[in-house]
């Protein structure tokens, strides 16, 4: 029909990053039209690839990442030594 999400889904918000497949064998970011920084991309670029590590044969896929794969917690923690009491925030 030629429209996007936001002319009829006006409540959409995109992603901040996105991961497509496109098994087009290219590792990189920058081909298509996506409105999103290299930064915030990530490109399975081959699928169903053998690859063998220590004799041992595996079926994989080929990733080029330049965006965030993850977002990990974080948690904090207060320890108080004496009158000193130190704050510290480490990824779970």
């Amino acid at each position: 029909m030629g429209w996007s999400s936001g002319e009829w889904n006006p409540g959409f918000t995109p992603p901040n990053a996105i991961w497509i497949a496109l098994w087009d064998k290219r590792p990189t970011l920058s081909d298509g039209s996506l409105v999103w920084p290299l930064s915030a991309r990530a490109k399975q670029y081959a699928g169903n690839v053998s690859a063998t590590v220590k004799g041992i044969t595996l079926t994989v896929d080929k990733d080029i990442v330049g965006g965030p794969v993850a977002r990990l917690p974080t948690r904090q923690v207060h320890v108080h030594r004496q009158d000193t009491a130190v704050h510290a925030i480490w990824f779970a």
